[in-house]
């Protein structure tokens, strides 16, 4: 992963180790946190409010199964 400031660049470097390439990627996950090469959050943010949501609706709809008395 290269990063840079400039969004939408795309740097062409090939990098390799021991006469193999290593491939360039657009993002990864790192301790949790999804970083991509322009150092914004934007797949960070999309991930945590996709599990954001279903955590939202599993609580919505345990709620039917619910006694207030318990």
């Amino acid at each position: 992963m290269h990063f840079t400031k400039i969004r939408n660049k795309t740097i062409d470097l090939n990098v390799g180790y021991k006469d193999k390439l290593i491939s360039n990627i657009s993002h990864t996950k790192f301790v949790g946190i999804i970083l991509d090469s322009t150092l914004t959050w934007s797949n960070h943010i999309d991930l945590f409010t996709k599990k954001l949501s279903t955590a939202c609706y599993v609580i919505k709809t345990d709620q039917l199964y619910m006694s207030e008395s318990a």
